[in-house]
């Protein structure tokens, strides 16, 4: 929990540290319901009769689509452009190197954007409350239900697209495929009953379908619980199989993300320690300090790893390298620089 707070306060402030792209993220909502205001006046009553279930005004529909595939978009891309973002920053390898989980590091990442995005859906909600008239007489207790089983949910998606991205790096299929649908057959823009019977059989195969109907009917029509009993029950189902799924999928990623790097490591490791044994002659012709640091080094690993004088040990050959590590660079850079080979091993 104290993790998961401090990446809070980390997230925020850093977006409060850019207040004019926080401004305009919030001031873009406006702009989208006017937009769709108008189109529902263009619309006009020719769609009321696929909207009876929902109360019959496309603009108070679009509104509720609007403002709830937020959680949407920050389940598939939230997590998934976390890893990315360390990707392409570098700072994936460090993460790993902390004691703290890569899940929860993931996981705490997405605070910020899932309550960003309740944000975003109070201002459409006021906003269509207060200056388009939308009509909100709704069942509150049952759109909370709904609202979390929507994003554990969406969450387990945005996991799995997390553990293409660890292991693909770039080009993740599951964020590209279920942002596409979701658009086209979750019913966001437009009722599911226009479009043709095996599209309808189709998007039942997706969380936003069950949660946007029953965040309308909830919201819009005041149904109760009993009414929304089979689109709660969906999203209990989906969340029951896709988050274990997630996490097992999540697993068996990190450790293919996590070999890649060590592997590297390793390489990147190697090549440090042939430079620092072999240095180049041309740089050091005129240190001969540096040639005798090496050659007692050298002396010093070939007796460690000697079983019959086990009197050197390990630590002291260590020793030995970290301070030719940090001797050498000065050698090369001035050879009148006053260092005896006891002051430089």
């Amino acid at each position: 929990m104290v993790r998961a707070l401090a990446f809070l306060r980390r997230d925020l402030r850093l977006q409060l540290s850019y207040r004019f792209a926080f401004v305009l993220q919030l001031s873009g909502v406006f702009f989208s319901m006017l937009v769709f205001y108008f189109l529902s006046k263009l619309i006009g009553p020719s769609a009321a009769p696929y909207l009876e279930s929902y109360g019959g005004d496309y603009f108070a529909f679009v509104l509720i689509g609007l403002a709830f595939s937020g959680y949407f978009g920050v389940g598939l891309q939230g997590f998934a452009g976390t890893i990315r973002e360390a990707q392409t920053t570098g700072t994936l390898e460090a993460m790993l190197l902390t004691p703290t989980r890569l899940s929860t590091i993931v996981l705490s990442s997405s605070i910020y954007d899932y309550g960003f995005v309740t944000l975003q859906v109070l201002v459409y909600l006021i906003f269509g409350a207060a200056i388009f008239g939308v009509e909100i007489n709704g069942n509150l207790p049952a759109a909370l239900v709904i609202l979390i089983l929507t994003i554990i949910a969406m969450t387990a998606v945005g996991i799995i697209a997390a553990s293409f991205i660890l292991v693909l790096k770039r080009g993740d299929p599951v964020t590209w495929l279920f942002n596409s649908l979701g658009i086209l057959l979750g019913g966001v823009y437009y009722p599911i009953d226009l479009m043709p019977t095996w599209l309808q059989r189709l998007s039942l195969l997706l969380p936003i379908t069950y949660s946007l109907q029953a965040m309308r009917r909830a919201l819009l029509t005041n149904a109760s619980f009993q009414e929304l009993l089979p689109e709660i029950a969906a999203l209990g189902i989906f969340s029951l199989v896709l988050v274990p799924l997630s996490l097992a999928i999540f697993r068996r990623a990190v450790p293919r993300s996590t070999a890649v790097w060590r592997t590297s490591k390793r390489a990147w490791r190697r090549q440090e320690n042939t430079a620092l044994q072999r240095p180049p002659l041309a740089r050091v012709a005129t240190t001969p300090y540096s040639f005798q640091a090496a050659d007692q080094l050298g002396r010093c690993k070939r007796r460690a790893g000697s079983p019959n004088k086990a009197n050197v040990s390990i630590r002291s050959c260590i020793r030995s390298r970290s301070a030719l590590r940090s001797c050498l660079p000065r050698m090369m850079a001035s050879p009148t620089v006053g260092a005896s080979p006891n002051r430089c091993v």
